[in-house]
């Protein structure tokens, strides 16, 4: 849920920021901080590269001639998309970590090893 705390819309990786320092800060004082921690920030960077990569697309798509310009419009629905599975795998986590249960991000890309 600390990834609810910092919105930073312009950097992107504003929503790492929260995840990353309750994990530094907490990860060995409490149990399952670790797991749960790693499961967050390896979701957000994933995140943030999906973001950049569409924002990336979108910058390409913007630039088409004529009626090829129809397409701008996918990228920029695929961000939003992307934002609502953000806020939605970030309260379902939250619920599930209330009941210490680990929640499963789809699309994360393990960057900082196996949660479990």
């Amino acid at each position: 849920m600390s990834a609810l705390l910092v919105v930073v819309p312009a950097v992107r990786f504003g929503s790492v920021l929260g995840p990353l320092v309750v994990w530094l800060m907490k990860r060995g004082a409490l149990p399952g901080v670790d797991a749960h921690g790693r499961a967050a920030l390896n979701f957000q960077f994933s995140m943030a590269i999906y973001w950049w990569a569409v924002w990336a697309l979108g910058q390409l798509t913007s630039r088409l001639p004529g009626p090829m310009a129809l397409l701008d419009w996918g990228p920029w629905a695929l961000m939003w998309g992307l934002h609502l599975l953000n806020l939605v795998c970030i309260i379902a986590a939250g619920l599930k970590a209330g009941r210490g249960e680990i929640f499963k991000y789809p699309i994360a890309i393990r960057f900082l090893g196996k949660t479990l």
